[in-house]
């Protein structure tokens, strides 16, 4: 009941000012009395807010509206938002992408140099990686594998000259009685000397006439096949080339073992 009471009123001062400020402005214009346009834009004024008070439930409706604006505009924003987020996740993604091929390049990079500096250095381990790479067409430095394992090759061979240099036997090692199978011992046991020491026994054990030629092929045959040294693998070679008479170069390992085990019989 206050409720009616308090409605009740505040639409009637409602209608009164839309109803009696239309009565004024036509009353005002048939009149043509001065001023027109200010008379018209007042009474719209007062007529607007006549509506307001005559139906209080617009000015609701209108916030319900500007409510469901304002929702769908934060809606927008928030899957405008949602899809940059995407789309910079999707760029940072790319870019850790390139980030970690650009540092696999890198690392693969660092490890050829590494190994190129280690057959420089008569290392045949690294040597014979060298070679494993220039014949995979999928490894991505094929090509640069195979220079260098050509150059590596070309620059053993072209300085490979063997003497009996000078060299100090090691002690309890006496040269005169050793015999042939002493000589594959004492040569294993001295792995870790330079290649001008085993190159020095090499030579002396192949100028060793009292020990048989076959055998002294199988040892240098023995030599090639576990021989850490480029140097060593390729004086042993050399060796055999200039007594077998074949055509590959002195560190064919391969193809040596496989022409031994064809010929051997003939020595």
């Amino acid at each position: 009941m206050k409720n009616i009471v308090k409605t009740v009123p505040v639409r009637f001062i409602g209608g009164l000012l839309i109803f009696g400020n239309l009565g004024i402005m036509l009353y005002w214009f048939k009149m043509e009395w001065p001023n027109p346009r200010y008379v018209f834009a007042t009474g719209i004024c007062f007529a607007v807010l006549g509506v307001f008070l005559l139906w209080p439930e617009i000015i609701g409706r209108i916030s319900i509206l500007k409510g469901l604006v304002d929702i769908e505009s934060i809606r927008r924003k928030a899957k405008a938002g949602g899809e940059e987020i995407d789309r910079l996740r999707e760029e940072a993604e790319k870019r850790l992408g390139e980030i970690d091929e650009r540092l696999s390049e890198l690392d693969l990079l660092t490890r050829f140099q590494d190994v190129v500096s280690q057959a420089q250095n008569d290392e045949r381990q690294a040597f014979d990686q060298l070679k494993k790479w220039a014949d995979d067409p999928s490894f991505p430095m094929s090509s640069r594998a195979a220079q260098a394992w050509y150059s590596v090759r070309d620059t053993v061979l072209r300085t490979l000259v063997y003497t009996v240099s000078p060299f100090r036997w090691p002690n309890g090692v006496d040269p005169e009685i050793l015999t042939m199978e002493k000589c594959g011992k004492v040569y294993k046991s001295q792995s870790c000397r330079p290649a001008w020491f085993k190159k020095g026994f090499l030579c002396y054990v192949w100028r060793r006439e009292t020990f048989p030629k076959k055998e002294r092929m199988q040892f240098l045959v023995d030599v090639m096949k576990d021989e850490q040294s480029l140097e060593a693998t390729a004086t042993a070679g050399d060796m055999l080339r200039d007594e077998g008479k074949f055509e590959f170069h002195q560190l064919a390992v391969e193809a040596i073992m496989k022409w031994w085990e064809e010929n051997k019989e003939n020595f």
